[in-house]
């Protein structure tokens, strides 16, 4: 094989490896934005609210989407969910394109250190020992998140937010509130319209593209050398 052609793979791979959109920085948790500014991620939003006594029911449903506009360093030390909370910016919009103001349930997290994100969960009612709480943890090799209920003397609360491992992107929002005379449940639920095992704008999908490519070249160079 000449040098020519072999500077010339060598220039392919390198490219490669430079045009692809490098992951943020991470804090000293190892923790980094598994987005990128840009992306659009889809919503179907549920909720419903029934009056037991009356037998009424009031559904209510609708779609959105949401934009992602800005990703701001993760501060270090991280100790509670509130040093997370909504961080990240975005815009949300009707699915005519209509801009939905005010605040949302949706929500992405960092990526990179679920262990230290799963503690933080289970922490969050260790300093209400009155509170009579079951934990469920949702870890699976796609998902992650929790499902706690909060039973009162009144009813119970369950509250679960599950997030899509790669990205950190909110999967499902839950919530249900049960009392004697009402039950009240809002379910917002990610629209997935991609069915590879991650999508392109995630570390992972770098990785996988770039290996991709090494790969290609790996093969183009062990034919030549036998010719």
């Amino acid at each position: 094989m000449s040098k020519s052609l072999f500077s010339q793979l060598m220039a392919i791979l390198f490219v490669l490896c430079i045009v692809v959109t490098p992951v943020s920085a991470a804090n000293n948790q190892g923790l980094y934005w598994g987005v990128t500014i840009g992306s659009r991620f889809d919503y179907h939003d549920f909720g419903e609210f029934t009056i037991q006594n009356q037998n009424e029911t009031s559904p209510r449903e609708e779609n959105f989407y949401i934009i992602i506009d800005s990703l701001p360093s993760i501060p270090d030390d991280i100790t509670a969910m509130r040093n997370l909370s909504r961080l990240v910016g975005a815009s949300r919009f009707y699915e005519n394109g209509t801009e939905i103001e005010g605040s949302s349930s949706w929500d992405v997290l960092p990526v990179g250190n679920w262990g230290l994100i799963v503690n933080i969960w289970e922490g969050q009612w260790s300093n209400q020992p009155e509170e009579n709480v079951t934990q469920d943890i949702i870890n699976t090799p796609y998902l992650i998140g929790y499902n706690f209920t909060v039973f009162h003397e009144s009813g119970t609360d369950t509250l679960a937010d599950i997030y899509v491992r790669t990205t950190g992107v909110l999967h499902t929002s839950y919530i249900r509130i049960v009392r004697e005379y009402y039950d009240g449940l809002r379910r917002i639920s990610l629209v997935e319209r991609v069915t590879l095992p991650f999508p392109f704008d995630s570390p992972l999908g770098i990785a996988g593209m770039v290996m991709a490519g090494t790969v290609v070249i790996l093969m183009v160079l062990a034919v030549l050398r036998r010719e």
